[in-house]
């Protein structure tokens, strides 16, 4: 603590949008600590929303760049910002330089280019942007640039202690947490009948829902290999898969019109309300190459609907232990991945797994997670 008397916070978040996960909990945060008496900081790039009580904003300002140069200024001003803040404690959701608390939800850079083999290698030896972000990674795991490192799966932890020798006394593994209000199993009354009138479809009809920006990592492709080879028909009626999220799908309609399936695919782009595909859909399936921890498949839990996903998905980990879905091994082990698609065919199953996915999300949630990171920045900050 400083000799001001007051907890200053600062946390650090670049691309700060009122909706996202970080945001909520940094208006839950922030009111909790301005209550306490605490002098709280935001630096982000761009700041689009409305005043907040206890807060004050540091805009940095962005600049069209490139990738790497962008996040070279920006954590170049997070630098300077935070000089000029002087907080107690710096908490980051992204990586910087150096901060007392650093929320490592992008999980470990290094382990991701591994996954990618040949490719990877080559992107963490001669890519300017992959490079700079594995400095940063060293700094922030090996050289002391985090006091503590709050990771939100066991998966990450241990991909963090691995790759950089990072002391297990300096990881914290929070994982996320969810909206119960938000996503809940009423979804399913208020939205299925609609949903699926639109889309053409009948109640019996099981439908998949693939929800991830990035379709590469996510694993769209070894999903629509596993369709195209028959998962999903077990049924009379078929199956549809609802695709949603940001990418080119130029490449997976080609690849889904070659299997003969490329009818049975609604094509949705980024969507702003998933609560209303989580109400109308059976079963989501991710067969992510790497996910510190999906989200999605979190949001999907709390709705009630049971997951089908890899174990280098850190959300897996709450999926296996509830029973609230399918785990496989990898997104590259299509028979699996048919498998697991063609158990969750089975209603009683999918009901059964469902309200286990439930249960599994309502230990998970959003104040949950906020009571947790509070307790450790005011650790770290002597309260």
């Amino acid at each position: 603590m400083s000799k001001r008397g007051t907890r200053r916070i600062a946390f650090v978040r670049r691309a700060y949008t009122p909706f996202g996960g970080a945001e909520r909990f940094l208006d839950q945060a922030a009111g909790r600590f301005a209550e306490r008496g605490g002098d709280v900081h935001l630096v982000c790039e761009t700041w689009r929303g409305e005043d907040r009580p206890g807060l004050t904003v540091h805009a940095v300002g962005s600049a069209p760049l490139g990738r790497t140069l962008s996040s070279v200024l920006f954590v170049r001003r997070v630098r300077d910002a935070l000089r000029t803040i002087d907080p107690d404690v710096t908490v980051s959701f992204d990586r910087i330089l150096d901060a007392d608390i650093y929320r490592a939800g992008d999980g470990c850079h290094r382990a991701w280019l591994d996954r990618r083999g040949l490719r990877g290698r080559l992107d963490a030896r001669f890519s300017p942007f992959h490079r700079w972000i594995l400095h940063l990674e060293r700094r922030l795991y090996a050289g002391g640039g985090a006091r503590l490192i709050v990771a939100n799966s066991t998966l990450v932890s241990k991909e963090i202690s691995r790759y950089y020798g990072t002391p297990s006394g300096r990881i914290v593994v929070l994982p996320n947490g969810v909206d119960l209000d938000r996503f809940h199993p009423g979804l399913r009354l208020r939205w299925r009948s609609g949903v699926r009138r639109d889309w053409g479809i009948g109640d019996d009809v099981p439908v998949f829902l693939f929800l991830g920006s990035g379709f590469e990592r996510k694993g769209l492709a070894p999903l629509i290999e596993a369709l195209g080879r028959g998962a999903g028909r077990e049924g009379a009626g078929g199956f549809l898969l609802a695709v949603a999220g940001k990418g080119d799908p130029g490449p997976y309609r080609r690849a889904a019109k070659r299997l003969g399936i490329d009818g049975e695919i609604k094509w949705l782009g980024p969507v702003k309300d998933p609560e209303r595909l989580l109400g109308a859909v059976d079963v989501f399936v991710l067969p992510t190459l790497y996910d510190p921890f999906s989200n999605a498949c979190l949001e999907a839990m709390a709705a009630g609907v049971p997951v089908v996903t890899t174990r280098d998905n850190g959300a897996a980990e709450v999926v296996e232990e509830a029973g609230a879905g399918w785990v496989i091994d990898s997104a590259g082990d299509i028979d699996a991945l048919s498998r697991s698609i063609a158990a969750s065919c089975d209603p009683s199953e999918r009901e059964k797994r469902g309200r286990l996915a439930r249960e599994a999300a309502s230990r998970l949630s959003l104040d949950r997670f906020v009571e947790g990171m509070v307790r450790l920045i005011e650790g770290l900050a002597g309260c």
